[in-house]
Parts: C-alpha cells; sequence; structure tokens
C-alpha cells in the first residue's frame, strides 16, 4: 500500500512537471493585472556597473583582450523587471574620462537561467543573453512602450573584454562602464508590451559532410563520439555572439554528425558575400512581430540584410561603417519600428552579411543578428 501511494505521488509530480507553462500575457494577468495609465518616463530606473581595471600594454586581437565578470540583481524576488535600454562607455582610470571606445572587444549582459521563468519562452527558444555591445554600437534602447520582462529574483551577469587592434608601444589603464535602464512593474500603472530576444548567426563549416547544423545524414547514426566531445554542447553559439562559449580558446564547435562549424573566422583582403538560410535557426511555430534587430558583426562589415525569400523581398537591410585610417567599427545600424516587421510561421528567410576587407591583413569576422519580437 505504501509503495502505492509513492507511485501516485510520483504520477501526480510527474504530469505537473509536464504542464505547459502560460503564455507571457497569461501570466502577467493573473499576477500583477491590466495597467491603463499613460507612460511615464520619470518612472525609469539605472544601474550602473565597472568591469575590473584592464592594462592596455599590448596588441589584443578579438577575443583576446582583459575580460572580467560582474552580477547584479535589480529587483526584489516578487517583483517584475522591464529592460528597456543598456549602453557602456571606456574610461580612463587616470583621469575617470571617458576614453577611445577602441579598447572594447564586446559587452554582454545575460539573466542566470530563462528556463526557470514562471512563463514559456513564446513560440521560439530560451536564450539568455539580450544585448551585446561592441564598437561602433555602444548603446542599445527598445521602442518606447516595450520591454524585456525579467523576474526580479533573476541574477543579472555582465561580461567585458578589451580590444586593442590599433595602438602600439602602449601602457595605459581602463574600465568598461555599463548602464541598465529598467522599469519596476510594482512603480508603473501603465503597460509595457513584451519582447522576447532571439539570436540568428552564420555558422561557417570548415569540415565534414554536407548539410547544415544538425542535418540528418542517411544511414549515419547521431554520435557525439564522431566529433570532439568535449566541445560538444546543444547550446552553441559563436564566441562573443550570444549565449554559449566554445570550450577553452577553440571557437569550433560540432554537431552530431561529425561536421565542424565556427562563428568566428577569419578572412583575407578581399570581399565576402555570405548568404544563410536562417528559416531553420529561426524556428517559428506561429507568426511573431519584430520590433528591433540589433547586429553584432566586426569592422570591414559593409551590411547585413534580412530577406524574405517566400515573398522575395528585403525586409531589413542594417549598413555599417568603418574607420578609414585604422582597423575597428566607427558606426553599426540598427533597426528600431514600434509598428514592426510581420515574420510568417510559413515562409523561408535568409540572413545576408558583406565583409570588404581592404586592407592588407588578415582580420576575424562574425555575423550575428538579435531580433526581439512581440511575446
Amino acid at each position: 500500500m505504501r509503495f502505492g501511494w509513492i507511485f501516485l505521488m510520483l504520477t501526480f509530480l510527474l504530469l505537473g512537471c509536464s504542464q505547459p507553462k502560460p503564455e507571457f500575457a497569461e501570466w502577467y494577468a493573473k499576477h500583477k493585472g491590466p495597467k491603463t495609465g499613460e507612460y511615464d518616463a520619470s518612472k525609469l530606473r539605472e544601474i550602473s556597473v565597472r568591469s575590473d581595471t584592464f592594462r592596455i600594454d599590448s596588441i589584443y586581437m578579438s577575443m583576446h583582450g582583459p575580460e572580467s565578470y560582474r552580477e547584479f540583481t535589480a529587483a526584489g524576488d516578487d517583483d517584475l523587471i522591464w529592460v528597456v535600454g543598456y549602453s557602456v562607455k571606456v574610461k580612463a582610470v587616470s583621469t575617470g574620462e571617458e576614453s577611445d571606445i577602441d579598447f572594447m572587444c564586446h559587452n554582454n549582459i545575460r539573466t542566470n537561467n530563462p528556463y526557470l521563468y514562471p512563463w514559456g519562452p513564446g513560440g521560439v527558444d530560451y536564450y539568455n543573453r539580450f544585448f551585446t555591445l561592441t564598437q561602433g554600437y555602444e548603446s542599445a534602447s527598445l521602442p518606447e512602450g516595450f520591454g524585456i520582462p525579467i523576474p526580479g529574483s533573476e541574477v543579472f551577469h555582465v561580461d567585458f573584454q578589451a580590444l586593442n587592434l590599433n595602438y602600439a608601444p602602449i601602457d595605459t589603464l581602463v574600465v568598461q562602464e555599463v548602464v541598465l535602464k529598467y522599469f519596476l512593474d510594482s512603480e508603473i500603472d501603465f503597460p509595457i508590451k513584451p519582447l522576447m530576444f532571439h539570436p540568428i548567426w552564420v555558422r561557417m563549416k570548415y569540415a565534414g559532410p554536407p548539410g547544415d547544423f544538425g542535418d540528418p545524414i542517411p544511414d549515419i547514426v547521431s554520435n557525439q563520439s564522431m566529433a570532439n566531445r568535449e566541445l560538444f554542447s546543444n547550446v552553441q553559439q559563436p564566441s562573443c555572439g550570444i549565449e554559449m562559449l566554445a570550450s577553452g580558446d577553440d571557437s569550433r564547435y560540432f554537431d552530431d554528425y561529425g561536421r565542424i562549424f565556427t562563428g568566428h573566422w577569419k578572412m583575407p583582403p578581399g570581399e565576402e558575400l555570405l548568404v544563410y538560410d536562417m528559416t531553420k535557426m529561426l524556428g517559428l511555430k506561429e507568426n511573431r512581430t519584430l520590433h528591433k534587430l540589433i547586429p553584432h558583426v566586426h569592422a570591414h562589415c559593409e551590411y547585413i540584410e534580412v530577406i524574405d525569400l517566400t515573398a522575395n523581398d528585403t525586409i531589413i537591410r542594417c549598413e555599417m561603417e568603418s574607420f578609414s585610417h585604422k582597423h575597428g567599427l566607427k558606426k553599426i545600424e540598427d533597426f528600431t519600428s514600434a509598428e514592426g516587421v510581420v515574420f510568417d510561421k510559413s515562409h523561408k528567410y535568409q540572413f545576408v552579411s558583406y565583409y570588404n576587407n581592404t586592407t592588407p591583413d588578415t582580420i576575424t569576422a562574425m555575423s550575428v543578428i538579435h531580433l526581439f519580437f512581440a511575446m
């Protein structure tokens, strides 16, 4: 009888675990209730966080400079955070004044574990890194009235890394300082439209059988041991791109069928046009409206495009500007729209990036877009 009760309790627990999480709108209506007031920017909060001190005393290529890490919280456990913006500055330690942004490789902010959020991911997948800032794109803002909802109990993680492509000899000390902008749900009486984050990145394949990441191969059994098991991960992404790093200093990652990919590659002088079918990575289960797109690229990228192949239409194009007298990005254009652009779940989509390396040197390259869809 005792074992029967144990079996029954385990059955209930398993059934409870298998219940799908509610969509955010359903969860919010139940736990927070409707808000009908007017937007009030005076309720905006900010948190400032600094990196360790970085000594710049050598040339540091992408992903090879000094780095540090910070954690912080922004609210009580029962509150809800609406993230609306994020920015970074590089400052000289000696003066406290703003220094050369050339000394920043990238800056990422992420949360601890979105799989533990009380609501579902909204028809795509969970990703915990939502802003990546870099040279040429030092400040990100969502459209007014939109925000990324984060449980108040979540821990924010900030990754800082330095860069120096241009100056030698040199010996200087700098820090990175970031500012997170957000509203607390407990302090506002106006509605905010929720956004979810979804990344798309070019996977450059340089070994293995034909096909994209994870494409089945007839008569070959999926087997992680076909690749290097130490480097395998189910959520592998480019090194400074979105979420999970390749192991150690190796930027390669592998699928179950022995294909080898990288999201962070070397490019010799000349042009490089990459056309990538992003449909599978997008993984839409329903139509979604895009309100923000942020590219993450390296110097000498001239533009990225998102193309609706089914409609034969370029729906988004962002142009970049590199410095002419040194290595580095001067400006990265993003896409922002309160009205939004609808992505149809039945359509196929393409991600295009174009690099033009006009220098005599081999450079590093990445092509990533951060998509923010309505939930």
